[in-house]
């Protein structure tokens, strides 16, 4: 098999991945704001919360198996129709995931900046991060569907970002929404 490195989009999604980190940081856990204003009131429900967590969890581990797949598992032979190439490919995956990394940086600007302002503007912002991170991932399982040759390590990568798609869908984006719009 011929892989080759996609040592530049492992580069953004490493690089992103620690600015979400630093902004998680800088706007949840030294933000004057306590776990429950994070949460507007879902973190009273146990259940859910533990869901969160394993939901998280396993995104998280499907999220660093689909990245290492997409940057150090896939060669030329696995790009399955011969108009798609593999630099073309993996840029198109990459940009999705790139642009839902982007999206959840929004989401702690957002919500921070409600919480000090309560101007609903922020809660939009929120609203697109979340909404960004969801739907670009979603695209970029049907991208590697498409596009990548069917395989067990393919497979595999699609159903860890399937579970980021679930968590950031599901729980993120209308859960989480819900609670921020007093709807639940």
């Amino acid at each position: 098999m011929d892989i080759q490195s996609n040592w530049a989009g492992f580069s953004s999604m490493s690089l992103l991945g620690l600015i979400i980190l630093t902004l998680y940081y800088q706007f949840i856990f030294k933000g004057k704001f306590t776990f429950d204003d994070w949460w507007f009131g879902l973190n009273k429900n146990k259940t859910f919360m533990k869901i969160f967590y394993v939901s998280a969890t396993l995104a998280a581990v499907g999220f660093l198996w689909f990245a290492f797949f997409l940057s150090f598992q896939v060669g030329e032979a696995d790009i399955n129709k011969p108009e798609f190439n593999r630099k073309e490919t993996l840029m198109k995956i990459n940009t999705e995931i790139c642009i839902s990394l982007l999206g959840a940086c929004l989401w702690p600007i957002g919500v921070y900046y409600y919480l000090k302002t309560s101007r609903p503007i922020f809660k939009v912002i929120q609203f697109i991060g979340l909404g960004l991170t969801a739907g670009a991932a979603i695209a970029a399982v049907a991208f590697t569907f498409q596009r990548i040759e069917k395989s067990t390590k393919r497979d595999l990568a699609i159903a860890g970002l399937c579970l980021f798609c679930f968590h950031t869908f599901f729980i993120d984006f209308i859960i989480y929404n819900l609670a921020i719009f007093d709807l639940v």
